[in-house]
């Protein structure tokens, strides 16, 4: 699978191409906010679906963050060199969690 991007910069749309439910640019470039029935509300459905995403992401990261410090408690790797006993991950020095 390949990744692209683009990039639009200094880019006209057409008045009539705006995707403009809740909000309206004049024919003199003015921005004006559309009545609509949700009360003025700037709570759009596309709105609600990027607060969706980052609560997704959010949950995400809750799960990671318990895998990991479940992870790193049992595996053991490595040690001081003089005992030969390993170490669990989660007591390395250098491993710090932040909750």
């Amino acid at each position: 699978m390949s990744y692209s991007w683009v990039k639009f910069d200094n880019y006209r749309i057409d008045r009539d191409a705006l995707l403009n439910r809740s909000a309206d640019v004049t024919k003199e470039g003015r921005y004006e906010k559309v009545g609509g029935g949700n009360g003025g509300s700037n709570f759009t459905p596309l709105s609600a679906g990027r607060v969706g995403i980052v609560g997704q992401g959010a949950m995400a990261c809750r799960l990671a963050a318990s895998i990991v410090v479940r992870y790193s408690a049992v595996r053991r790797q490595f040690g001081p060199d003089d005992t030969g006993e390993e170490w669990a991950v989660i007591e390395y020095p250098l491993q710090v969690f932040y909750f």
